[in-house]
This record gives C-alpha cells, structure tokens and sequence, in this order.
C-alpha cells in the first residue's frame, strides 16, 4: 500500500524546481547548500537529478552524451560479405601465400582458368 502524504510535509524538488528558476545559473552545490539552510537537507546530487529530471520532463535533452557510434561493417556496402568482396580478397591472400609469389599465383590461377574453360567447353 501506498504511504500517505503527511499535511506538514515540504517537496524538497519542488522546492529545487522552483529556486532553479529563479536562479538557473547556480551550481548544484549551491542549490544544496541554500535548500538546506532552510531547514530542507538535501545534497548536490539530489538537486543534480532533481534538475536533470525536469529537463527531461520539459522535452530537453540531458547533459550527459549517448554512446559513440559503432563503425559501419563492411557487409552493408554490398549485401553479403560474400557480394562485396571480402571473401574474395581473403581467399587471394590466402592464394598469394601459399604460392609464394604473385607470378606463381598468376600462372596457377591461368591454369584454374584453362580447366574451368575445358570443363564448360569455352577454351
């Protein structure tokens, strides 16, 4: 069940809301530390959130910045990693170590090419 409100209560972020307004340059600190003279206890931190809550309230923004943007994958430039060439420009590499040099890579892809050639009937 709900607590009831006590008659003799004081909101303590009404009571920061409004002296915000009247002074929206004073620090968080300073806000405590005149709330608190008045016989309200409250800390910085409080008024920071209190302050921060209204501002969401109101339709503002925070303060506080969102995360940073992840960079973009490569995938979406062309679809599939497979379409956009990153299959294919690690299977080269792969390629090129294993034939020890880019001639000898050249003439074992020619040698690819001229038994796919006899295989479909085009060479």
């Amino acid at each position: 069940m709900a607590k009831k409100k006590s008659a003799n209560k004081v909101n303590k972020s009404e009571l920061i809301r409004a002296y915000i307004a009247e002074f929206p340059d004073k620090s968080p600190k300073e806000v405590a530390d005149f709330i608190t003279a008045q016989g309200y206890p409250v800390s910085p931190q409080f008024v920071s959130t209190t302050k921060s809550n209204a501002k969401k309230k109101a339709g503002k923004k925070p303060g506080k910045r969102g995360p940073k943007p992840k960079l973009a994958s490569i995938a979406p430039l062309g679809g599939s990693i497979v379409d956009n060439g990153l299959v294919a420009i690690e299977s080269a590499g792969s390629l090129l170590t294993a034939c020890g040099s880019l001639e000898a890579a050249r003439k074992t892809l020619e040698a690819i090419a001229k038994i796919m050639g006899q295989r479909t009937g085009n060479g």
